[in-house]
């Protein structure tokens, strides 16, 4: 398993990577300038390294990098990963170096654009009529229900385009919104096309729907109904 060093720990880019690396089963390894890190604690192993700036850096890193066998490196600062990257580069160190959060994030926006385009030419082979759909508003749909739990694959709710335009005027029910995927997904679509209204129907007590109030709040143009069963 691998052994991450986390370099500026301090930083709170770092914590979420910390916590999902950790959650993956490595084991990570938190360093920082600073005396006082408020995330030594989230940490398998920390250690202090002088400044980018300081003489010892460079030979610190190293030491640190063969002494707890690191083969990774995250580094949220960007001048820091600068400096660390011309190392790798020249071979003063032997790991490979992550991308950037703000890297990461650009390249998560490019993606949701390739998702959208996908969806749209899947829909499209159901109906003509997904093309009333700007694939920036897809990508904004997906980028919403990346974050709600749910049992829908993406050709599912592309699929879900294709019908959605081609259906005539009126209510769309759906039957079965546990976490809600899908229920907000055909609400984006409603709300999109402004010609139909989406239903949502549960068959389970509230207590039990772990995004209830989340559906509840978002689907406001929509409704979500819930039943115990009785009349």
């Amino acid at each position: 398993m691998s052994t991450l060093l986390v370099f500026p720990s301090s930083m709170s880019d770092a914590l979420p990577f910390i916590e999902q690396a950790r959650n993956f089963g490595a084991t990570v390894v938190g360093a920082s300038s600073l005396k006082h890190d408020p995330n030594v604690s989230r940490c398998d192993f920390w250690l202090w390294l002088p400044g980018i700036n300081d003489a010892g850096f460079a030979e610190s890193l190293r030491v640190a990098v063969d002494s707890y066998g690191i083969d990774g490196i995250f580094c949220p600062n960007n001048v820091a990963h600068g400096v660390i990257d011309t190392m790798i580069k020249e071979g003063s160190i032997q790991a490979r170096l992550l991308a950037l959060p703000f890297h990461q994030e650009i390249a998560r926006y490019n993606n949701l654009e390739l998702r959208a385009d996908a969806a749209l030419n899947l829909a499209k082979t159901i109906s003509s009529e997904a093309d009333c759909l700007a694939p920036l508003n897809v990508a904004a749909w997906l980028h919403y229900v990346d974050a709600i739990m749910g049992q829908s694959g993406e050709a599912k709710l592309a699929a879900l385009i294709g019908a959605m335009v081609s259906a005539p005027r009126g209510d769309v029910v759906e039957i079965g919104a546990y976490f809600g995927k899908s229920a907000a997904w055909l609400t984006l679509i409603a709300r999109g096309l402004d010609t139909i209204q989406a239903m949502c129907w549960q068959s389970t007590h509230g207590c039990q729907m772990r995004q209830f109030n989340t559906m509840r709040r978002f689907m406001y143009s929509g409704y979500l109904m819930e039943t115990t069963g009785k009349q």
